[in-house]
């Protein structure tokens, strides 16, 4: 195998080498190098391989950035740095060129020391006369030439390389090179770089990895796209190919890949078009145009009044009504505007060469802005419609109104006016006060007045506004009292203040103890809580003084479910693993804390009372001062009725004796309850699997019944760890 080898040099010229090896240097030798006046170093070949040898010592040499003290290989695609000048190297199996140019980058470190020689070939000067020296190397090179092919064909495989379609030009580079023997290819492992080209085809070039595994390689070469330009008429329509946007016609230079496509044209106002295009690669260059078909209907539009501004889909068409217009087809929103006149939108369904005609369109007037203010802040109501508090802004039809402000204690304000359409207006109503005068019987006449909660004088009259009013007295030493009067404009009322001594029952209250089965229960002090050697006893039930400083009423029954449902008719109790809890002699059960609290309220209604719990909403808080209206018992008032009212000494359980309990003492969970419940107390029997009539039991002392057993009661205050 013999390469042809050419130097092209950097003012243009390419000479074709003499035999190897080649002298690079000064003027006169085979690869002249700028810049140098003598030899510095040559190239040789052995079995096949270029190899570089540095022939003086004083001149830097750096191959691939390595600096060269001792001969290297060279492979296709490396670099010799040699002064000013740079070495590129392209070696294939037929040809390899030697480019010599200026380097551009500045050159590297100064070499360092040289190390110890390499075992690579070296081209030696023989001392021998000429004719001699030059069979002498031909014979050894001949012999080293037929060692290394004997050894390269023992190490070599066959490398068979198969490109589609065949390319116009192959070529196989790597080192060593591949060698063609007998119109085959071998080639030592490693990695090779295979590049191909065709006309119509993308250039390849890749990489194959030569081993014992793989030594057959199947590469194809890839179609050049086809050059497509499309246009439409009318232009500015967007193409897609495939689902991804081409962007507007006209368009030049699409490529398109070879292969059938689907291709889409839009535009507004022309119907799509769908188009399967095939396209043939390789570079082919072809041109499409497409008529596209109007996707257009006509509508007939006409208002009251007419002359109204037309716009379609956000944008005006410059026309008012009575108008025909052509539109696009498909869901379209049309607006009709007119000053003073509220817009009006229609949509419609439009197809393509359809004529409709839209019903006629009735325009509102605009309505009118009203801001009313009133002295002092009154309900507004507009023609008989409450509108709620001033200062309020609202708005109106055109036309004529009756605006009326009440508040209470003062006369109503009336005022009667037209508004034009469109119309801001603003109106302030004067309301005239309107007073009651009150009598005041006030015993002790050192009580404290107070009107609506604000203190006041007691002189014994008062001028008021003609409104409701809550008018409280306290004193020392006596109970307090409050009344809520509504005295009409110009009247005149006597109130009854006179305030009983503490301890004495409201004469209302009373009344409401014998109706509501009440037990009045004197001042008492006990302690309440347990002691740690109680069996049972929770870490939270400390040992307390408790002092009760006035008698109080308390139910003596439970509340029943025809009691609470006198309260609320729909209320149900339910039941418990099949037994009712509904019956009307039962206690009432599913009860919320404010659930007891609006009863409690509802019952001091029912019995001419004050309520004594402020409701709004979810929140639920004491009327100040406190009322005597109805109210849930303290924790401490319960305890007290429970364990030491009326008895010589507080108990810790409500029956006689100790625990357990006499057959038949409170509704506990006794046998009967022993398949509903998790625990029962052994050996008792009260009669009832679930909850008993409410007073079923005895009473305790105090006359009170069911504080042991039946169902929990609500208490006024609130769960809170005593310290």
């Amino acid at each position: 195998m013999k390469r042809r080898i050419e130097i092209h040099l950097s003012h243009g010229e390419t000479i074709q080498a003499p035999p190897l090896p080649l002298v690079i240097g000064g003027p006169g030798t085979q690869v002249p190098v700028p810049g140098l006046t003598r030899e510095a170093a040559l190239i040789g070949e052995e079995q096949g391989f270029f190899f570089l040898q540095p022939t003086a010592d004083d001149i830097d040499i750096f191959h691939n950035n390595e600096p060269v003290h001792d001969s290297v290989w060279i492979k296709s695609g490396d670099e010799t740095r040699i002064g000013s000048a740079l070495l590129r190297y392209r070696i294939s199996a037929e040809t390899a060129t030697i480019s010599v140019t200026e380097a551009t980058e500045a050159p590297p470190p100064a070499a360092p020391a040289r190390p110890a020689p390499r075992a690579l070939p070296r081209h030696e000067a023989a001392p021998a006369p000429a004719r001699l020296s030059r069979r002498l190397r031909a014979a050894l090179a001949a012999l080293v030439v037929l060692v290394l092919a004997g050894v390269f064909l023992l190490l070599a495989r066959p490398l068979s390389v198969t490109v589609t379609p065949e390319p116009d030009h192959l070529a196989i580079d790597g080192m060593p090179p591949p060698v063609s023997v007998g119109g085959r290819l071998l080639a030592l492992d490693g990695t090779y770089t295979v590049t191909a080209s065709r006309r119509g085809y993308q250039p390849l070039e890749t990489t194959i990895e030569v081993s014992a595994d793989r030594h057959s390689f199947f590469l194809a070469l890839t179609p050049l796209p086809a050059v497509f330009a499309i246009d439409t008429r009318p232009p500015k329509a967007t193409v897609t190919l495939d689902g991804h946007s081409l962007g507007a016609t006209p368009l030049r230079e699409v490529n398109i890949a070879a292969g059938s496509h689907e291709l889409t044209i839009t535009r507004e106002g022309y119907r799509p078009r769908h188009e399967r295009i095939d396209s043939p690669g390789q570079g082919v260059r072809r041109h499409l145009s497409y008529d596209l078909e109007p996707n257009r209907g006509t509508v007939k539009l006409q208002s009251d009044p007419s002359g109204a501004a037309i716009s379609v889909d956000g944008t005006d068409t410059g026309q008012q009504t009575p108008a025909t217009l052509e539109l696009s087809a498909g869901h379209r929103e049309i607006v009709f505007s007119k000053p003073l006149f509220q817009q009006t939108k229609r949509a419609i369904d439009l197809q393509a060469g359809q004529t409709l005609s839209l019903p006629l369109v009735h325009l509102a007037p605009l309505p009118a802005r009203l801001e009313i203010h009133t002295d002092p802040v009154a309900d507004i109501s507009i023609d008989e419609v409450l509108q709620g508090p001033a200062p309020r802004t609202v708005s109106l039809p055109p036309g004529r109104h009756e605006i009326v402000a009440q508040a209470p204690g003062h006369a109503p304000a009336r005022r009667r006016l037209t508004l034009a359409p469109g119309a801001r207006e603003s109106l302030r109503l004067t309301l005239s006060p309107q007073y009651a005068t009150l009598f005041l019987s006030l015993d002790p006449p050192t009580a404290t007045l107070r009107l609506d909660g604000r203190e006041l004088a007691a002189d014994g009259r008062l001028r008021v506004l003609a409104m409701p009013h809550t008018i409280e007295a306290t004193a020392p030493g006596y109970q307090p009292r409050t009344t809520t009067i509504d005295p009409p404009a110009g009247a005149t009322e006597t109130i009854d203040l006179r305030l009983p001594p503490k301890g004495t029952p409201p004469p209302k209250a009373a009344k409401a103890a014998a109706r509501r089965h009440l037990v009045l229960l004197p001042p008492g002090r006990f302690v309440m809580g347990s002691s740690r050697r109680e069996q049972g006893r929770g870490s939270n039930e400390y040992r307390h003084q408790a002092v009760l400083t006035r008698p109080f009423y308390l139910g003596s029954r439970e509340v029943t479910n025809a009691e609470f449902r006198a309260f609320r008719p729909t209320h149900h109790s339910g039941s418990f693993a099949g037994s009712s809890l509904d019956r009307d002699d039962q206690p009432v059960v599913k009860v919320s804390w404010r659930d007891a609290a609006a009863y409690a309220n509802w019952l001091s209604g029912k019995d001419g009372l004050p309520p004594f719990y402020r409701i709004e909403g979810d929140t639920v808080t004491v009327i100040q001062p406190p009322t005597t209206g109805y109210r849930l018992p303290t924790e401490a008032e319960w305890a007290y009725a429970a364990r030491a009212a009326k008895r010589p000494r507080p108990v810790r359980y409500g029956w006689p004796g100790g625990f357990p309990p006499p057959d038949k003492s409170a509704n506990l969970a006794d046998e009967a309850a022993r398949d509903l419940l998790p625990s029962v107390i052994g050996g008792y029997h009260d009669g009832f699997e679930v909850s008993a009539p409410v007073a079923g039991f005895a009473a305790n002392p105090a006359g009170l019944y069911d504080l042991d057993g039946n169902v929990a009661e609500w208490c006024h205050d609130w769960y809170s760890p005593l310290p």
